[in-house]
């Protein structure tokens, strides 16, 4: 029995910068090496990737481990992920490819990423941009998207869940007994820095992306407030 080939991890995309519904055929692409972090471009940009011919008979997945902002997925022309105003700014996303829209050899994907400049945001890590991604079988991208998840997300969203209880007891105990105000802002600070990390998993909040911005750096002036 031979090997199942190992997934695929592509580097290169023919990029246009455009808030179109679908790639613009014709337009002039800029090819650019991946992952893409955006400086002062564009907030809507199309990657076109080609992807290499499938092992007939085995399920084939697509693993992108950042795509920020908000990611739209075609393949051949068929939409495959729609991900409204969900944030992949911290989220590794993972698609299965399904058989009926493959084609045997090459096939075209086709990502379209809105997201912010460098400039309009208080963090790198925010910024529009779009990581390597990798395509191949799905039993090998699947643990990869288990432990990214798990490392990004899910253990982040465990520890601000426990900092934010802890800093609401010690916010409250600190509160009642005036000799201990200290305890107060260590727990405001706790609940602070909670608030702040709560971006990485919270749903995106239905305001502008500017405005967040605001918010997230007048949330880090109070939890300095607090620290000192």
């Amino acid at each position: 029995v031979l090997p199942a080939a190992a997934a695929a991890l592509l580097t290169q995309a023919q990029v246009v910068a455009n808030p179109g519904e679908r790639f613009p055929e014709g337009a002039r692409a800029e090819t650019r090496a991946l992952p893409d972090a955006w400086e002062g471009e564009a907030d809507v940009r199309w990657y076109r990737l080609r992807l290499p011919p499938a092992e007939a008979g085995t399920p084939q997945a697509l693993y992108v481990a950042r795509a920020c902002r908000e990611l739209r997925v075609l393949l051949n022309d068929q939409v495959l992920w729609l991900g409204g105003a969900q944030s992949h700014c911290h989220r590794p996303l993972l698609l299965p490819l399904p058989a009926p829209l493959l084609q045997p050899g090459e096939n075209r994907l086709d990502l379209r990423v809105r997201g912010e400049p460098r400039a309009q945001v208080g963090s790198r890590a925010q910024a529009g941009g779009l990581s390597a991604v990798a395509v191949g079988p799905q039993a090998e991208l699947v643990p990869r998207h288990a432990r990214a998840l798990l490392l990004q997300v899910e253990l982040p969203q465990a520890l601000t869940v426990a900092l934010g209880l802890m800093g609401g007891f010690l916010f409250v105990l600190g509160w009642r007994h005036r000799d201990q105000s200290h305890l107060a802002y260590f727990g405001a600070l706790a609940m602070g820095w909670a608030l702040v990390e709560g971006r990485r998993w919270l749903p995106p909040l239905a305001i502008d992306e500017s405005a967040v911005e605001f918010l997230h750096g007048a949330l880090l002036a109070f939890v300095t407030l607090a620290a000192v």
